[in-house]
């Protein structure tokens, strides 16, 4: 519903989306740490300077970069891909919706989406501000916090 690919890739590295993850950790208490729904997973495989040609064609330059540089430390641990992202079925609707519904105006501040409102604004977008606005828009849970610090230097 938010644009990925439903199904899985053929070789089954990337599985289906099967609606990820819908139900809160019941052991979950309010203020403390979210627990691993994945903890028992364990590493596939691990990527080093001395490996790293065989994956090669799934490693971005700046990681093969880095590995090259840093054989003796850094490394690439990789786990099974999980497809765990959910939201509400009301966003997924309004999602639905807004991909009919949804375009760009312009506004005393520039353009803005119109008709498009709960969901992701633009979720087939036509252009990179239609993109924009999705990332700016985008639902985030029903609600969350930020920390932010400022420094003035003088």
């Amino acid at each position: 519903p938010f644009g990925a690919q439903r199904a899985g890739n053929a070789d089954g590295s990337i599985p289906e989306w099967k609606g990820g993850l819908t139900q809160a950790d019941p052991s979950y208490k309010e203020g403390g740490k979210r627990s691993d729904p994945f903890a028992a997973d364990q590493a596939q495989l691990t990527i080093t300077a001395q490996n790293m040609a065989q994956y090669a064609d799934k490693l971005s330059a700046g990681t093969q970069a880095m590995l090259k540089k840093y054989p003796d430390s850094y490394k690439v641990v990789v786990y099974p891909t999980r497809r765990s992202a959910a939201a509400p079925q009301s966003i997924y609707d309004a999602t639905f919706a807004n991909a009919t519904g949804g375009k760009l105006v312009n506004g005393p501040a520039g353009s803005m989406p119109l008709g498009a409102a709960g969901g992701i604004p633009f979720p087939i977008p036509q252009n990179g501000e239609e993109a924009i606005w999705n990332h700016l828009l985008r639902w985030r849970g029903a609600s969350w916090h930020a920390n932010f610090s400022q420094y003035l230097t003088t």
